[in-house]
């Protein structure tokens, strides 16, 4: 495996996989907090918002938007068959 990339999605207020999209995928925490930082600036997320998604609360990464939430997760890269659960 060559590590993991941090993905941000949007969605429903519920995060209904039907309803997600992706918004950006982030190669390391220090770009998606550069990201997150700009949500906040423009207020899109408030501070809580900020926190949860940034990690400071720990897992359960997300946060109500206007008409939506947001979902952080991290997913594998090149991943071997030996380290998925399938």
């Amino acid at each position: 495996m060559d590590g993991e990339v941090i993905v941000l999605q949007a969605g429903d207020p519920w995060l209904t996989t039907s309803s997600l999209r992706t918004i950006g995928i982030f190669s390391d925490e220090e770009h998606f907090t550069e990201f997150a930082d700009k949500m906040l600036e423009k207020g899109i997320i408030s501070d809580w918002g900020y926190k949860s998604l940034t990690g400071y609360y720990g897992m359960g990464r997300q946060c109500d938007i206007k008409n939506g939430a947001l979902l952080v997760s991290k997913e594998p890269v090149n991943p071997s068959i030996d380290s998925v659960d399938l």
